[in-house]
């Protein structure tokens, strides 16, 4: 897969972790066929240092993102999590359409 979307969890959050996993599982069983995707989840709080890479910290969880590894970058969507809105900012990732973010550190 060329692109990796990363749900990163809070793995003690409860509820609102659930459903946003929920949301993210929707949207990857929408795309199970597209090889140009694939899948994965973080633990957010065991993982704090690596995320902080990717700007992320624990108060901004849970959040998503998609990672080109490839070419060293990766793309935020809007604030929704709601697998349309996820499954729609992916495409558009995919098309080129989205401005990428790089890496800190």
């Amino acid at each position: 897969a060329h692109f990796t979307v990363v749900a990163v969890h809070d793995e003690f959050g409860g509820q609102k972790s659930a459903r946003f996993l929920d949301n993210v599982k929707t949207v990857a069983k929408r795309l199970r066929g597209d090889k140009n995707v694939a899948f994965a989840n973080i633990k957010g709080i065991k993982w704090t240092d690596y995320l902080s890479t990717y700007n992320i910290s624990e108060k901004d969880l849970p959040r998503v993102f998609v990672l080109e590894q490839t070419r060293n970058r990766f793309f935020y969507p809007p604030p929704s999590n709601s697998p349309d809105d996820l499954q729609t900012f992916i495409a558009e990732v995919i098309e080129g359409k989205i401005k990428p973010q790089r890496r800190v550190g």
